[in-house]
């Protein structure tokens, strides 16, 4: 949220998936010649129609009674709606100048919570009140990827810090 694509990469990133991305990202854009056009596409929470991991989850989370905010999800979060994502790749292939990273998102600031009751609003179901604190939250990650580590389920946690 509120950055430019010419901020530089964070010196110390919080979790491997973050760093990871930078890197790959670094490679492709270091790989841009005059022959070879290379850009970097950075959207954020993808959703629409096909997505079969986070609106189901979350509409099944609801629906079970197990569905919490963190932080009564007021927290500003960038979405990209599938259509977006599809309109901003069209644009880097034809106007993108190589070398360079670009972000895609739908346009607008909104909270988790606003996101959220709109489209559970579609589906005929209402965002629940709950919520903890993101301290609470963050420790109750930690338990539970350790627990989940060290007997090693192949299922996900119910909490995890990066979610």
């Amino acid at each position: 949220m509120n950055v430019t694509e010419n901020m530089p990469y964070p010196k110390k990133h919080k979790y491997d998936y973050s760093e990871t991305k930078a890197i790959a990202e670094k490679y492709v854009l270091d790989a841009n010649s005059e022959n070879f056009r290379t850009v970097a596409l950075r959207p954020s929470m993808i959703w629409g129609p096909g997505d079969y991991k986070f609106i189901p989850s979350v509409i099944e989370s609801v629906k079970n009674g197990k569905f919490m905010l963190i932080d009564h999800g007021l927290k500003p979060k960038s979405t990209t709606h599938v259509n977006n994502l599809i309109f901003g790749i069209e644009l880097a292939i034809q106007n993108g100048k190589g070398g360079n990273a670009y972000f895609i998102n739908d346009g607008e600031k909104n909270s988790l919570k606003y996101f959220l009751e709109l489209i559970l609003k579609e589906k005929g179901l209402e965002l629940p009140n709950k919520s903890m604190s993101s301290k609470l939250a963050l420790m109750l990650a930690f338990v539970f990827e350790g627990i989940y580590k060290i007997t090693k389920k192949d299922t996900k946690p119910p909490i995890t810090e990066m979610e």
